[in-house]
């Protein structure tokens, strides 16, 4: 074996070992290292030291921390002869290593060449540093084996000395040495013999009273050769079991826990062996029978607990098992009054690091209650999290498990008291400041302050390279974890702090400072330091001492102090998903992700807030009065009704906001190691045939599993799309892994973000490239990790080098500094964080609730089955039916142009006895990818049709009697439904389709063109088309080259066609979506009297009538009307289509043939009062409208104004002000509406129904939105002169 100690080094492939190379070192004197050489007592057992190195100097001027280092240790594994397994007189050879680095960081195993060379990566892979029980990680063998000569594998350790680890030499030998320990083993697999098997560490709960405590069973199993598939789980017990997920399989070198769900239906008392039979199928051999697996699990009974003696029950620990998803177990220690009325806190009890939970030295040293559970769960491992994430679902999991036992699940959210030691001793810290409401007393003992305070990372070899901007957002990326930072958070609960005054672990000026930290926040806070003279980091009664003890029941059993209720405080919070409530009051969302928030509350309802943006009170049982009103950050809020929980958003302004309808979920923002909480288990999606991913996520899958317990699943791209289909949401697959390197695409990380974009782009080039914000990042050996999402997790290499070193900070155990997002570029190797090449977070607005674009695959499915889709209809519709298609849509131009086409083509379909083909909504029709309109937000670029609107002209009935005979006359049949693009390429293939280029059949028609004479009306080509189109008896017509219908159709020519319009089912039956309907049906409080709103959009209209009385509805166009307004002067543009009715009391005061007379300058003036004009004559205008309106009837006023609005902030703020003077009730805006995920986009269709059923609609006359509306309202039979223009 040889060793070297120094921070860095880099290994690859082929390697040529120098053993008198020297490195540079800041450990010895002299500053280098070369390689030195040690015997092992025995073969794979390393004890690693250097006693040359001056280690007491080092810890003089360092602490501790300078004895913590790094070594890169090479040894050699041989594998010799024989080598080949006789099995059945055949050889088999073997075609893998198991290998397990017990107490090493990570290893590496590299075929030795004499003279040969390889391009293969370096693959680290996760070594078990802790210690902690595990199954051998599988390495396939890259070269062949030898079975006549020794093959012989360097195989490199990195050696990490953790005092956490290893411990303080002074304290455990009596030196100065600090001394690594690393043991490996080693064995052979060979091919399709080794198979599957069932492994050792499953998870059974005891049985009390026959009846099991907890309906979750674990079934350790592992791949060693091939993919296998679960397909049957059987007992021959007198009780059933079921997968606990639809779908159970391994990938070769897997090892994962079967979650199967137990279910009785009467009390097993006699059960003491459970069999369980598990069948198997080999994916890459499915036509083979299954395996089988047989395996019996131990089983604990327990008779009734009031059946035992308060002896027994003193020294009886439970073991109970639950769904984290993943399948757990918590150990519980009943009270010794267990028929007691007396309902008292349970007692969440947290071991301290490298503590099993199966030892039963920890809950022996926990002192029984009279009438409360103690609760000791296991955090994932001996090891854990340091009590957070994944291991604090673990311990809410326990509570709630034992709540469902004991059937309290309605105090599943009820007071728990927290106690524990040493590492526990910190989680208690950090539960109780977390979540302050829940946690109302603890008693940690031995407890660090935080990690930075305990072991200090200030000489961390990365630290000397790092900026200052980057420094910050790695430290912020784990002060979550730091509870110092949240100490504030404290001085309503009651906690009693233990601590040895001779600890030589953990110092006792933790404790110190925590409590003057908490006092420095309130001096009255109730905190206490119980400081024992003389006694080290653990003795026997740290707890159990009767003082303690004592101490201990007054914190479950005390009443609630009165004074600390209603105690002014500041709440204090880093992500808001890792924190809850305080006197009530929650952050649910920070302004600044990555900075401190705070809320001052004083007096209960009066709040100041630092860096919050979105924030929640509830009422707490105990001490609460009703509140009548809100002061935040100065400004007061009255409360008209009592709400279970009130949400305050902070609007544009620093104005706040009191809404019902804010979702009260916490933000979704926070560290990389947020991946680890995931509601079912973490999906690993790789690109399929990529051995580089496939190996990154078996090494994945093998740390969650060894480190923290947590199930893995890995998945290709195509499953998991397939997944996606098939159940409508990707949460069904839980969080998301989505690995990928060099130009091999992930198609599921395509899709996602497609759906949601991400300010990560990937490179067209297929060389792996990736680009942030217009910065491209393609070097070789570049790797980047990013949030997307509450979900997914983006893994990427630029090659497979840059794979493997990004994959190295995945953050597997905690103090990795993970931000939302981070870039490692190949100086990583040698600067450690100096190798970043850029990290950060999310603002605020990219984490709200309905960011990103909005699934459609509801509405698509709904599309796909409507009922007109079935080839065995009757004609006019089904095989035989009457169909045409459009081959040339419009696209690049807004949804109001293309409403303008949809609705006139679906019309000539109708009048052609045809079933119009509706598409959806494009922008661009060449591509699929999302949309930057602005420059900024992105858009799906294809959204379906019946997401804006319903009607025959999305596949809507027409009603009897609306078909068309050849002649043109109305026949007693029902018109053909409108069909989808899809079922169009179903129902007429290729060789079925008639093509008719579009000009030539203008031509053939004798459509008037407008360079030939008078240009033939629109209403003459819907007749000339139609009447040559009932002609043709061909089922399937699409329509290619030119436009049916040109942009001069829908000028003032459009108007032509009214009389045919105004009572055909393509309008009368007109109507908006259930998205559309739902934003205003929501928003009706903005508008009117809500309870009068009963959605009317299908209700038939026979006379002039308002659906909001009051209302005056303004489309006020700005943003890229500013310079198109210009362009209009240009173009002597005048008012578009369907604003030009001769009945309207507003037209343009200029008319063409004046516009074409004068100049530019001379025409600009006429133009912008009407296009774009001031907040003067915006107010101006409305106050004349609503005057001549009112003089028409007592029945006419006009109280609230709604504004159909792009404009600017400024502008918005001044016209809003300064209609509210003029004597507006209320104004509105399009920005106030609330509006959900899925209906981002169908906002503007909610605008147009808002102008549709408004009073009085006032428009911009240049406008295709104007013009749409005045199309509805038109078809409503309002009174004319309730249509007005600026």
């Amino acid at each position: 074996m040889s060793a070297l100690p120094t921070q860095r080094m880099t290994v690859t492939p082929p390697y040529a070992h120098n053993a008198s190379k020297t490195y540079p070192s800041s450990l010895p004197d002299g500053g280098l290292v070369s390689w030195s050489h040690h015997s092992t007592s025995s073969p794979g057992s390393f004890r690693i030291s250097f006693p040359s190195v001056r280690w007491g100097y080092v810890r003089s001027t360092q602490g501790w921390a300078g004895l913590q280092h790094h070594s890169l240790v090479r040894a050699t594994i041989v594998l010799r002869p024989p080598t080949i397994r006789l099995r059945d007189g055949l050889g088999k050879t073997p075609i893998g290593m198991k290998v397990s680095v017990s107490q090493g960081s990570m290893f590496a195993v590299l075929p030795r060449y004499g003279h040969g060379e390889t391009d293969d990566n370096v693959k680290w892979h996760f070594g078990n540093i802790y210690d902690l029980p595990e199954v051998p990680q599988v390495i396939t063998l890259s070269q062949n084996v030898s079975p006549l000569e020794e093959t012989s594998f360097d195989l490199f350790i990195s050696a990490d000395y953790e005092i956490r680890l290893f411990g303080d030499p002074v304290v455990l030998q009596g030196g100065e040495v600090p001394i690594t320990s690393v043991d490996v083993k080693v064995d052979l697999v060979y091919d399709r013999a080794e198979g599957v098997e069932v492994g050792s560490k499953h998870v059974v709960p005891d049985f009390v009273g026959g009846w099991a405590m907890g309906d979750a069973l674990g079934v350790e199993v592992t791949s060693w050769f091939g993919d296998w598939e679960v397909v049957g789980v059987g007992t021959s017990a007198n009780l059933e079991i079921t997968m606990q997920v639809p779908q159970f399989h391994l990938v070769q070198g897997q090892t994962r826990r079967l979650p199967l769900r137990l279910m009785q239906t009467q009390p097993l008392p006699h059960l003491v062996a459970l069999p369980i039979t598990l069948s198997l199928v080999n994916r890459n051999t499915p036509n083979e029978d299954p395996t089988t697996l047989h395996l019996t699990l131990n089983v604990t009974q327990v008779p009734p607990l009031p059946t035992l003696s308060r002896t027994t029950l003193r020294t009886l620990a439970l073991r109970q098992t639950y769904f984290t998803p993943h399948v757990s177990y918590a150990y519980l220690l009943p009270p010794l009054n267990v028929s007691s009325p007396t309902r008292t806190p349970p007692i969440l009890a947290l071991h301290g690091a490298g503590v099993p939970l199966d030892n039963p030295f920890w809950p022996a040293a926990l002192p029984r209650q009279e009438s409360s559970w103690v609760v000791v769960p296991g955090g994932g491992s001996a090891w854990g999290y340091d009590w957070r994430g994944p291991s604090a679902t673990d311990c809410f999991s326990a509570l709630d498990a034992l709540s469902t036992w004991l059937g309290r699940d309605g105090e599943r959210e009820g007071e728990v008291m927290v106690l524990g030691h040493s590492n526990g001793g910190q989680g208690a810290f950090y539960f109780a400041s977390r979540y302050p409401d829940r946690i109302k007393s603890a008693m940690p003992a031995a407890a660090y302050a935080s990690a930075p305070l305990y072991v200090p990372t200030v000489y961390a070899h990365g630290a000397h390279f790092t900026g200052v901007g980057l420094d910050g957002v790695l430290q912020a990326s784990m002060v979550g974890g730091d509870n110092d930072r949240f100490w504030g958070n404290l001085v309503r609960s009651k906690v009693r702090v233990v601590h040895g005054g001779a600890d030589r672990n953990v110092p006792a000026y933790h404790s110190r400072m925590a409590v003057q930290g908490v006092k420095s926040w309130d001096a009255h806070a109730d905190i206490e330091l119980m400081e024992v003279p003389g006694k080290d980091h653990w003795w026997d009664e740290v707890f159990t001492d009767p003082e303690r003890a004592k101490v201990l029941s007054e914190l479950v059993n005390g009443p609630v102090d009165e004074e600390s209720v209603t105690r002014n405080f500041t709440l204090t919070v880093m992500w808001p998903r890792e924190s809850g409530s305080m006197g009530g009051w929650r952050v649910l969302a920070v302004d600044v992700p990555g900075r401190l928030a705070r809320v001052k509350v004083i007096g209960g309802q009066a709040v100041s807030t630092m860096n919050v943006h979105v924030l929640s009170y509830t009422p707490l049982k105990t001490g609460s009065v009703t509140p009548t009103s809100f002061t935040i950050d100065s400004q007061e809020m009255r409360v008209e009704k009592r709400l279970e929980t009130y949400v305050f958003e902070k609007a544009d302004g620093e104005i706040w906001k009191l809404s019902e309808e804010v979702v009260s979920a916490p933000q979704h923002t926070g560290p990389i190691s947020r991946i680890l909480v995931s509601s079912q288990p973490i999906t690993f999606v790789v690109p399929k045939e990529d051995e580089a991913c496939l190996s990154a996520a078996k090494r994945l899958s093998w740390a969650l599993y060894t480190y923290l317990g947590l199930d893995s699943r890995i998945v290709s791209d195509a499953e998991a799309l397939a997944e996606d289909d098939a159940n409508q949401t990707q949460a069904s697959l839980g969080n998301v892994v989505v690995l990928s390197q060099g130009g091999t695409a992930n198609a599921y990380g395509r899709e996602v973000l497609r759906r949601q974009p991400s300010e990560f782009t990937f490179g067209r080039t297929g060389n792996g490239e990736i680009e942030l914000g217009g910065r491209k990042f393609a070097e070789p050996g570049t790797g980047v990790m990013f949030m997307h999402g509450p979900r997914h997790l983006f893994v990427h290499g630029v090659d497979a080098d840059g794979l493997e070193r990004v994959l190295r900070t995945f953050p597997i155990r905690t103090g990795t500094p993970c931000p939302e997002w981070i870039v490692m570029g190949k100086d990583a190797d040698a600067r450690s964080f100096g190798g970043i090449l850029g990290a950060g977070v999310r603002d605020y607005l990219e984490m709200k609730p309905y960011h990103g674009l909005p699934n459609y695959k509801a509405i698509e499915a709904y599309e796909k089955a409507l009922p007109q889709h079935n080839m065995n209809l009757t004609w006019p519709e089904g095989k035989d039916g009457r169909f045409l298609r459009f081959e040339t849509p419009y696209h690049n131009i807004g949804f109001n142009n293309q409403l303008q086409d949809i609705l006139m083509s679906a019309q000539l379909a109708y009048m052609s006895n045809r079933a119009y083909v509706f598409q959806p909504y494009m922008w661009n029709i060449s591509s699929i990818e999302p949309v930057q309109l602005d420059g900024k937000h992105y858009r799906s670029n294809i959204i379906p049709l019946n997401a804006f609107i319903e009607g025959p002209a999305a596949g809507a009935r027409f009603g009897p009697g609306t078909g068309t005979t050849v002649d043109g006359a109305k026949a007693a049949w029902e018109a053909p439904r409108a069909v989808s693009y899809d079922w169009y390429d179903e129902v007429c293939p290729p060789e079925r389709r008639t093509y008719l280029d579009a000009g030539e059949f203008r031509k053939r028609v004798g459509v008037v063109e407008m360079d030939k004479g008078p240009a033939s009306s629109t209403k003459e080509i819907l007749e000339l088309f139609s009447r040559e189109l009932l002609k043709v008896n061909e089922t399937c017509v699409s329509f290619t080259g030119d436009h049916v219908f040109t942009f001069s159709s829908f000028g003032d020519r459009i108007l032509s066609t009214w009389d045919i319009l105004q009572d055909s089912p393509i309008l009368t039956k007109f109507a908006w979506s259930p998205l559309v309907r739902g934003i205003v049906s929501r928003n009706m409080h903005l508008f009117g009297d809500v309870s009068r709103w009963d959605d009317p959009s299908s209700r038939p209209r026979t006379k002039p009538t308002t659906d909001i009385p009051g209302l005056l509805a303004l489309h006020l166009r700005r943003g890229d009307f500013i310079p198109h307004c210009d362009n209009l002067a240009h173009w002597r543009a005048t008012w578009s289509g369907w604003n030009s009715f001769s009945g309207f009391r507003d037209r343009f005061p200029l008319t063409f043939e004046q516009v074409s007379n004068m100049t530019y300058e001379e025409r600009l003036p006429y133009y912008m009062p009407h296009c774009l004009p001031s907040v003067e004559e915006v107010v101006y205008r409305l106050h004349v409208v609503r005057r001549e309106w009112e003089l028409g009837g007592e029945e006419r006023k006009l109280k609230r104004a709604y504004l159909l609005t792009n404009a600017e902030k400024v502008y918005k703020d001044e016209l809003r002000e300064r209609l509210l003077a003029d004597g507006w009730e209320h104004v509105a805006m399009t920005s106030d509406l609330l509006v959900q995920k899925p209906e981002v986009e169908v906002d503007l269709a909610a605008d147009m129904m808002i102008g549709q059923y408004a009073e009085v609609f006032v428009g911009n006359g240049f406008s295709s939105l104007t013009a749409n509306i005045n199309l509805l309202r038109m078809a409503r039979k309002v009174h004319m002169d309730s249509i007005r223009f600026l």
